[in-house]
């Protein structure tokens, strides 16, 4: 219905739909009311976390889905579930990116990398994945410093310079802060 009021008072026909730990049976449904209606639209999906079977990708493109994006943190199972706490299934992932692929949905996975728990395993891991499922594009998310977190207490292990200081002196907003940024990566 908001697509539909979207489009008839705003003239729009394309849209973004944000889709993280939404059932593929729910995309399904979703699909199959763009396709019982009398409306008609393109769209994409972003984030998606949950695995798709092919009927359900065949659904999306026929209601008009021409892009898909999966927020897939890595391509290592162990990491997964280890560091990022997800229950999804590389696997599965894998299957629903080749059937997205196969329905004629422009493919994007967007990583995060490196992670503090990231090694050469992982890191093969992930580049398996993405040579097994071919996105037409990856995003890669560069780790966030945040106070507390372990990116930020062990900042040396995963490559960032950063002086806590100087750090304390930017966010308390001090005016002998001379530079944007009180970290840098190394290169």
């Amino acid at each position: 219905d908001e697509m539909r009021f979207l489009s008839r008072h705003c003239g729009t026909g394309i849209f973004h739909i944000d889709a993280p730990h939404v059932a593929g049976d729910t995309l399904e449904r979703f699909a199959e009311a763009l396709l019982g209606g009398d409306f008609m639209a393109i769209y994409s999906l972003g984030n998606i976390t949950e695995p798709l079977d092919d009927k359900t990708a065949d659904s999306l493109f026929a209601s008009g889905c021409r892009a898909a994006g999966f927020r897939i943190p890595t391509g290592s199972q162990r990491l997964l579930e280890d560091f990022y706490g997800c229950d999804m299934s590389i696997s599965a992932m894998r299957a629903t990116l080749r059937c997205c692929r196969n329905a004629g949905i422009f493919t994007s996975v967007h990583l995060c990398y490196p992670c503090p728990w990231d090694d050469y395993h992982t890191r093969a891991e992930t580049e398996l994945f993405l040579e097994a499922c071919r996105p037409e594009a990856i995003y890669i998310n560069s780790p966030e410093l945040i106070p507390n977190s372990i990116w930020f207490t062990r900042s040396h292990a995963y490559g960032f310079v950063f002086d806590h200081r100087s750090f304390q002196q930017w966010v308390e907003c001090a005016t002998s802060q001379q530079d944007d940024s009180p970290y840098q990566t190394q290169h």
